[in-house]
Parts: structure tokens; sequence; C-alpha cells
């Protein structure tokens, strides 16, 4: 019982720092991009994407969808951009790639 009690706590206490200590609180200004991806066949493109995605420096989360041929970037705009996203993408695996929609806030 005391387990389960230090374990509620301990995830109050996380989601509070959380909140108060999140990108936001650090000055870390994010904006999403949709990418429309062209080429990718399965799952492993997708994750082949995500990998590179992820190594730019500036960004912070990739969601990717094969089958949709769509990937969502969260990034630093300060760091990044969508364009440069984008043509890191087509340079390290040749996937032709567009940005459909820009500079959205995830504030």
């Amino acid at each position: 019982m005391k387990r389960i009690a230090v374990v509620t706590v301990l995830l109050a206490v996380t989601a509070v720092l959380a909140g108060l200590f999140g990108p936001e609180a650090a000055g870390v200004h994010e904006e999403q991009t949709v990418l429309k991806i062209e080429g990718m066949t399965c799952g492993g493109c997708a994750v082949s994407v995500k990998a590179v995605v992820k190594k730019i420096d500036g960004v912070h989360d990739a969601k990717v969808d094969w089958k949709k041929g769509r990937a969502i970037v969260t990034f630093d705009p300060e760091r990044v951009t969508a364009e440069q996203i984008a043509r890191t993408i087509q340079e390290k695996l040749t996937y032709e790639t567009e940005v459909l929609d820009e500079g959205n806030d995830s504030d």
C-alpha cells in the first residue's frame, strides 16, 4: 500500500514539474509542420524517415505514417526550418518531400 502511495506522489510531482519546466518554461519555442513524403512503401521506410529527422538539430519529435505518406514534425524554428527538414529527407533518403503545413505553434 505504501508503494502505491509513493508512486502516486511521484507521478503527481513529475506532472507538476513537467508543467513548470516544460519547453515553454525553458524558453524553447516549438512549431509543427506537416510533410508530404512520396515513395514510402512500408513501416521500415517510416522508421528510416523518423530516424533521419530526429537526428536534425532542433527537431523535438516526428510522427511518420507511411500509408498516408505524411510526417508531423515538431521543431524549434530558431534552430531549423521546415524546408531544411524536408531537404534533409530528400538528400539522405531520396524521397520526394514537400512542406504542406508550416508554422503552427504547438503552444
